[in-house]
């Protein structure tokens, strides 16, 4: 599964301190999850993890064991793309940054080009990450 396990510094566009790269662990990746509304979240607790999980995997019969995270140390992100026409849409977290106490989760979705050939089925992509708990504010910007 892809990961980001790279720490990267750079300097703040303020000039003040450096943009951190936070490295992140991918969860699970899917075009068809249960979360059938596009939703960008942030799950901080262990109750709040069971629900999302529980509604995430609910189209899948067995439906799989829920992902242990430590949430005392970790956090789950989940970009949720909603239902789209075809399987050639997806959504995936690129990178995650920190800047002067603020968390941003960099996201694209994929979308097919004109000439795409394109399974005709109803998806519903998603890309749920761990990374580290961070108590602060966290933003999500869509990457063209």
């Amino acid at each position: 599964m892809p990961s980001n396990s790279s720490f990267q510094a750079s300097q703040s566009l303020s000039g003040t301190a450096p943009v951190q790269s936070l490295p992140f662990e991918t969860l699970d990746r899917s075009s068809y999850s249960g979360v059938e509304q596009p939703l960008l979240t942030v799950v901080r607790d262990q109750n709040g993890w069971s629900d999302l999980w529980r509604v995430h995997t609910r189209l899948i019969t067995p439906a799989p064991s829920q992902p242990s995270v430590d949430l005392a140390r970790q956090m789950v992100i989940g970009v949720f793309a909603g239902t789209k026409p075809n399987g050639c849409h997806g959504i995936q977290v690129r990178e995650i940054t920190l800047d002067q106490g603020v968390m941003t989760v960099r996201y694209q979705e994929e979308t097919p080009g004109p000439q795409s050939m394109c399974a005709q089925a109803l998806t519903a992509p998603s890309h749920l990450i761990t990374t580290a708990a961070f108590a602060g504010e966290v933003r999500f910007l869509k990457q063209p």
